[in-house]
């Protein structure tokens, strides 16, 4: 069991710890959509431009509707319980995403793919290819 300065450590450091994760997502999410655009871009051909542009509006359509969804669902769940705590997939239920982070993960979405595609177009990534 740890002592009291670790649990107390731990709480001081949980709100920036859960800052940083969303920080890392975001990169992790950029690279991803920048790998799909370059991807796009190699699969369609000479004119990779409909392809690129399609991929970035299907990902800003399906990721607005996420986030409109999320901010106009019910109210968060009821107060944490003993039983809750100790199931990690209950505790997954009560988990709420900020507002600001659901509306810019398609954005990131978006300029991911669109950097991808451009990066693709002017051959700058056909060396590591």
């Amino acid at each position: 069991m740890p002592s009291a300065r670790a649990r107390e450590w731990h709480r001081s450091i949980r709100p920036f710890l859960k800052e940083s994760v969303k920080r890392y997502f975001l990169v992790i999410s950029l690279m991803g959509s920048a790998m799909a655009g370059y991807v796009a871009a190699q699969l369609a051909g000479p004119q990779p431009r409909r392809a690129i542009l399609g991929l970035a509006a299907l990902i800003l359509v399906l990721g607005l509707t996420s986030a409109i969804g999320q901010t106009f669902r019910e109210p968060a769940p009821p107060p944490l319980t003993p039983e809750v705590l100790a199931d990690p997939m209950a505790r997954a239920g009560h988990a709420v995403q900020p507002v600001w982070y659901a509306f810019t993960l398609p954005v990131v979405g978006l300029l991911g793919v669109l950097v991808g595609g451009w990066r693709q177009r002017s051959g700058s990534l056909k060396a590591c290819a």
